[in-house]
């Protein structure tokens, strides 16, 4: 009984190692993957501000095939779901970042709009949802600059799309047992707008020398 015994726990400890040694091996490439995804958005975010577009396309391209190597990687066949769930944990941050900046690339440069459903899809959703909570921050930033620009047609446009987002999130029902503090970040993009709002009436009021009509 002691022989058989041993004999079990010895063949399942060797099959652990080699099961954690290949989790291992996914793991420092989901790392090398994630921190490429970050590298790669604020290039392409970097670019775009400073209208450098085909600099932010060559850019995004790169983005796009480091994006497939992660989204292949936590959907390996053959790996169990809680091995794929940790892969996915390490490659968080690089794949909201990717989200937001497709979504804002998509936005930015309409002139040349990328197929979202190809490019998004394969993205858990918890992760996806983070991502736009992101690109509405990011769209804050642009009302600002049109905002100091004086361009109130293309402030006033920004804002009604942040609206139109925000009252998209707040109708699907989500909930923060699925997306990790969803009303707190829902919260906050409410509050956002509401800055916004302020922000542009007081513009509208400066633009017509102190008078509302």
């Amino acid at each position: 009984m002691d022989e058989e015994i041993r004999e079990y726990i010895f063949d399942k400890l060797s099959k652990i190692q080699k099961e954690f040694t290949q989790i291992e091996q996914i793991r420092e490439k989901a790392i090398k993957l994630n921190r490429e995804l970050i590298l790669t958005t604020n290039k392409v975010m970097s670019a775009l501000y400073s209208k450098k577009l085909d600099e932010a396309a060559n850019h995004l391209n790169h983005l796009i095939k480091t994006s497939k190597q992660a989204t292949e990687l936590i959907s390996l066949k053959g790996s169990r779901s809680t091995d794929n769930i940790y892969y996915i944990k390490i490659l968080k941050e690089g794949l909201k970042e990717y989200v937001e900046t497709i979504l804002f690339y998509n936005y930015f440069e309409a002139s040349e709009n990328i197929e979202l459903k190809t490019l998004l899809d394969e993205i858990p959703n918890d992760i996806f949802i983070e991502g736009v909570f992101d690109f509405i921050g990011e769209l804050r930033r642009i009302f600002l600059e049109a905002l100091k620009e004086k361009d109130l047609k293309k402030a006033e446009k920004i804002l009604e799309f942040m609206k139109l987002l925000y009252d998209n999130l707040l109708s699907s029902g989500i909930k923060s047992f699925y997306v990790r503090d969803f009303k707190y970040k829902l919260d906050g993009v409410r509050q956002m707008i509401l800055r916004s709002m302020e922000d542009y009436i007081i513009a509208i009021y400066s633009s017509r020398g102190g008078k509302i009509e």
